[in-house]
């Protein structure tokens, strides 16, 4: 009796312990079976994001930042200025993606949006350079920056507008 009881209670520790087992992997698949990293893959592309903002101009000569912002490259972004900025003032829009895919930039001046494609590099791989173009207030108030990922981009961002000197 002793030996039937010893393995009713290994069998229900053994199925107590594989139905733990399978509720905490079900936590980590999704329901086509395939892994979800969702936390590893934000962490990654927020590790990503931290080095684009360090690949991004040193501002000590070229004045100061109006606007910045970083982020994942997977998720949209927007920032503006609460600042009003007066008509015809040169500012540099200066973006860096690191991962895969692209990214659109729009920015904004007191005119119409302009839209630039900006394509993320491969971290480590030396290709990764900022992608600049300028923009023109067209009339006095705030800056606005918005970035939209294309498709399956992943990886991190950074922006910074400031004015030309």
């Amino acid at each position: 009796m002793k030996s039937i009881i010893t393995a009713r209670m290994k069998t229900a520790a053994l199925a107590g312990t594989t139905t733990a087992l399978l509720l905490a992997g079900a936590a980590n698949v999704s329901s086509d079976g395939t892994a979800d990293d969702t936390d590893n893959d934000r962490r990654r592309e927020l590790s990503l994001a931290d080095e684009a903002a360090a690949r991004l101009s040193d501002t000590s000569s070229e004045g100061v930042r109006i606007l910045r912002g970083k982020g994942r490259a997977s998720m949209r972004i927007a920032a503006s200025t609460t600042k009003t900025y007066a008509t015809g003032q040169h500012l540099t829009v200066e973006t860096v993606c690191l991962g895969a895919g692209s990214v659109t930039i729009t920015a904004s001046a007191g005119g119409p949006p302009r839209p630039r494609q900006v394509h993320c590099a491969e971290s480590g791989t030396g290709r990764a350079k900022a992608s600049r173009f300028t923009l023109t207030t067209q009339k006095p108030g705030p800056v606005r920056v918005a970035v939209q990922p294309s498709g399956k981009t992943r990886g991190g961002l950074a922006f910074c507008v400031r004015p030309q000197t």
